[in-house]
């Protein structure tokens, strides 16, 4: 890359993105997993992924319709790519607020957008990430931004012609506009049968979303989204998980992250071709509260 500057670099990379879908006989009954990485040795595991994908797979096997109402969510972490990662990475590009295309239109440093368990940030140097680089498209090198801090609002991600007036630029610049690097989340202290554990609600487990639809760019973000392959119905603090089916997520961005009421331990990386930030995003379960589920009239 040469820039207008005289400014030059380059870099040589590899993206690993295993996706794999299991299907049973009951057309239904499907299940999905991710691995991804940057080395074939380093935190790639394409038979790990295979092997989860199977036995979401198998436990989806024989469900029935779900019934609408309130629930708590457990979110697998490549869920969060549709529905909690699009605040730090999309809300929280300076571009896309200046534009008014943000539900954070209104907001700034400080204010509050989500539970204090919640910090994340965008970190373009982090090992093994797929969109780790050394330098943005603007040629300034990468850095770790934060970009919410215990609930609150730290900064927004920028490249160096929106930065001129009130700092410098994130090293986030695209080829027109600042896009994300890696987007991370904090992690919290439980596993995943912790969380169903400690959820005191009906609750499901959401092991994956597709067709999220915003309705409104507008604050608070309301937004549908579909969970597939494997949905359950938590029974006896996870002792037994019943499949059910033809349920839709209605809720905004502001409600998740200000209701995420816990986190798993370990973060994992996903990439997937439905998030609508289009970026890698590491983040763990996450235990969401009071979400609307609905279904249809047929």
């Amino acid at each position: 890359m040469i820039n207008s500057k005289g400014l030059e670099g380059n870099y040589k990379k590899t993206n690993l993105n295993f996706r794999i879908r299991a299907f049973a006989e009951d057309m239904y009954a499907t299940g999905e997993a991710i691995s991804c990485s940057t080395h074939i040795d380093k935190k790639f595991d394409p038979v790990g992924a295979g092997e989860e994908a199977g036995i979401i797979c198998k436990q989806a096997i024989g469900g029935k319709k779900g019934k609408p109402g309130i629930y708590n969510l457990i979110i697998y972490p490549k869920v969060s790519t549709e529905l909690q990662a699009p605040t730090p990475a999309i809300g929280l590009n300076a571009y896309v607020k200046k534009m008014g295309l943000s539900w954070l239109v209104g907001k700034k440093e400080g204010d509050k957008i989500a539970d204090e368990m919640i910090s994340t940030w965008d970190d373009g140097t982090v090992e093994y990430g797929l969109d780790t680089s050394p330098f943005d498209d603007e040629l300034v090198p990468t850095q770790k931004t934060v970009l919410i801090d215990k609930g609150l609002i730290k900064q927004y991600f920028t490249n160096t012609s929106l930065a001129r007036k009130d700092g410098s630029s994130t090293g986030n610049a695209g080829i027109t506009m600042p896009k994300p690097s890696n987007t991370i989340f904090s992690t919290g202290d439980h596993t995943l049968d912790e969380l169903m554990e400690i959820s005191e609600k009906p609750t499901l487990v959401i092991t994956s979303t597709w067709y999220t639809r915003l309705q409104s760019y507008a604050p608070p973000g309301a937004l549908s989204s579909l969970p597939k392959d494997g949905m359950f119905l938590v029974k006896d603090k996870g002792k037994i998980l019943e499949p059910v089916r033809e349920l839709r997520i209605n809720s905004d961005h502001f409600h998740m992250l200000e209701n995420t009421l816990g986190l798993g331990k370990n973060l994992k990386q996903v990439n997937t071709w439905l998030s609508s930030t289009g970026n890698t995003i590491f983040a763990p379960y996450m235990l969401l509260g009071d979400i609307r589920m609905t279904t249809g009239t047929k």
